[in-house]
């Protein structure tokens, strides 16, 4: 298998679409880059929901996020619940959500749902990072009966 060198900007630019523990830089690069999907099959479905250029509403990211949190047990870590969260709402994601944001950190849709994350921080639906594991996301027990709902 032929090796390529990336310089620590596209490392890092890697790093933050790491999905597991047995996500590869290749395997990163051939989900990005569509390659074992059928062709179009998201954006179809996406498009089929909200028009090409705009993004989903980050209130949209509320209800799947507590669910997805619920189910892993009320608390996990980032990566794990962006993973889950965008096989969740994959039907819901538009081209727009898809593209990277400015800094090319992380695709659109994770800073909504990060955002969405801080709103429900706020809302006392998530406990404060303060009290938990660095990178883990924990329902409170507010939280847990809005998930519910």
């Amino acid at each position: 298998m032929p090796t390529i060198r990336v310089d620590v900007e596209v490392y890092k630019w890697l790093e933050c679409r790491v999905r597991g523990f047995d996500d590869t830089p290749n395997k990163i690069l051939r989900r990005i880059a569509k390659l074992d999907a059928k062709e179009g099959e998201h954006a179809k479905l996406a498009e089929a929901i909200r028009p090409r250029g705009e993004k989903t509403p980050r209130q949209e990211f509320r209800k799947p996020l507590l669910q997805v949190l619920l189910r892993l047990g009320g608390a996990a870590s980032r990566n794990n619940v962006l993973t889950e969260l965008e096989k969740v709402m994959s039907d819901r994601l538009t081209l727009s959500d898809r593209e990277d944001i400015a800094s090319g950190d992380c695709p659109s849709w994770q800073k909504s749902a990060e955002w969405m994350v801080h709103s429900l921080r706020t809302a006392k639906l998530l406990k404060p990072v303060s009290e938990g594991p660095y990178g883990y996301w924990i329902l409170t027990d507010q939280g847990k009966a809005a998930a519910k709902e």
